[in-house]
């Protein structure tokens, strides 16, 4: 399978955000749309993370994770970047809180891509699950 050309966002790299990776992500890539991926979004207290759907009928398979969809050309550099942020860069120490995994996402219209996604790959006894799936911070 080829490598994505395409990143899935749910959190604070969405386009409504200020954050400076996501003013980067904004400049380097094209927000395709609105999108979303099968799995359980969780509050990380600042930021969520997302757990991927499983072949095995748990409930974040019947649930959807709403966000953005960006076409990213040359990824690689912006893909660094981002890996730092997350904490799942090659040089950065293990655990790594969170993963970039390919997953399957939809768009808004329907249209489907295999896309780069950071999955959270910690616990999440004691997390409160966001069962809109979408990721709303208090102001």
């Amino acid at each position: 399978m080829d490598e994505p050309r395409h990143l899935f966002v749910y959190g604070t790299l969405m386009s409504r955000f200020r954050h400076p990776d996501a003013v980067l992500l904004r400049s380097r890539a094209r927000l395709v749309g609105s999108a979303s991926v099968s799995g359980a979004l969780y509050s990380l207290g600042a930021y969520p993370g997302l757990v991927l759907a499983d072949d095995e009928g748990s409930p974040a398979s019947r649930s959807l994770v709403h966000g953005e969809l960006y076409a990213v050309p040359g990824m690689s550099g912006l893909l660094a970047r981002l890996d730092r942020f997350e904490g799942c860069h090659p040089n950065d120490p293990e655990p790594w809180p969170f993963g970039r995994i390919i997953a399957p996402t939809t768009l808004s219209t329907g249209r489907r891509y295999n896309a780069w996604v950071y999955a959270y790959l910690g616990p999440t006894a004691g997390r409160v699950r966001l069962a809109s799936g979408r990721f709303l911070p208090r102001s």
